[in-house]
């Protein structure tokens, strides 16, 4: 009787290991399947981006030349002064959807602004806009992008929200004082 009951016990082992095994190598050729896909579309997408660079550069050639942008710089400062609210709107709406979006070039458009406006006036317009893009940046992940988010980054977001518990608003202040860890993806993660 302990032998059938033993050696029934030990087929449903083997059954659950055997089961258990199907599982990884279904999800190791999943995972293949999965970073040939992914290696494709960042293929696709830095060779587009590549073009795109030298569509431009080729399309503005000249327009890029120091004459030309010293010229432009000019025009700028005397439109800037016959309509001064439009100019700072723009800027303001500009950057805010360079931050909302989590597109790359803030630091040079903080730097510019900087320069066209003065170091007073272009650091109340970078911090404003700053502030209402990575709103916008916290309500897109959190109300759009969540479900995906969740999906690709469940595992890993389980410390991070477990810390984000323990330590609250503190472990957030310390993530965005930390240079490592970009605000882009601080405001997909706490989305």
């Amino acid at each position: 009787m302990w032998t059938s009951e033993r050696h029934s016990q030990n087929k449903v082992v083997e059954q659950i290991r055997n089961q258990e095994q199907d599982h990884i190598t279904r999800m190791k050729v999943g995972d293949a399947k999965e970073q040939r896909t992914d290696t494709k579309r960042r293929t696709f997408v830095l060779v587009g981006l590549i073009s795109v660079v030298g569509l431009g550069a080729w399309w503005l050639g000249d327009e890029l030349s120091l004459t030309r942008l010293a010229a432009r710089e000019s025009a700028f400062r005397t439109f800037q002064a016959e309509h001064p609210i439009l100019v700072y709107f723009a800027a303001f709406a500009a950057y805010t959807t360079v931050a909302g979006l989590s597109l790359p070039g803030a630091a040079g458009m903080t730097l510019l602004f900087g320069w066209l406006f003065g170091f007073w006036r272009g650091m109340f317009v970078v911090s404003f806009a700053s502030t209402a893009g990575a709103t916008i940046a916290f309500l897109l992940s959190r109300y759009l992008l969540r479900d995906s988010i969740i999906r690709r980054f469940g595992d890993r977001l389980a410390a991070f929200n477990t810390a984000l518990e323990r330590e609250g608003a503190f472990y957030l202040f310390t993530l965005r004082l930390i240079p490592a860890v970009p605000f882009f993806v601080i405001n997909a993660v706490m989305g």
